[in-house]
């Protein structure tokens, strides 16, 4: 399967023929709890910020490895995309972490356990 860009009018053209089939329908309930739009992971940085620039205000999140943003509409519908951290981040430290012991120190003990990082 290979990556076939679609321009977001074509996409939108495409959510409405969907959204129009869907009203003409009687109601039903579905399993999903909003309406959402996942728009997918850029692989471009340049296209990223083009499709951020062109949806204004976003909210960011970070994960250790992505930069997700999203973007709230009027009526509370939500759109998602994202993109790999290292294309519009650069790491400038070594995460740190710290966790929860898993074992107590008795059972480390019997199993002659050592930590790394």
């Amino acid at each position: 399967m290979s990556y076939q860009p679609y321009q977001s009018h074509d996409y939108a053209r495409a959510l409405q023929e969907a959204a129009e089939y869907l009203l003409s329908k009687p109601d039903f309930k579905t399993v999903v709890s909003g309406a959402y739009l996942y728009l997918g992971t850029f692989y471009s940085k340049d296209e990223f910020l083009a499709a951020t620039r062109s949806m204004g205000a976003l909210a960011k999140e970070f994960t250790d490895t992505q930069l997700k943003v999203k973007h709230v509409l009027p009526k509370g519908a939500e759109l998602y995309f994202e993109i790999a951290r290292d294309k519009v981040c650069k790491l400038v430290q070594r995460a740190k972490w710290e966790c929860e012991p898993l074992l107590t120190p008795e059972e480390e003990a019997s199993f002659g356990s050592t930590a790394t990082d």
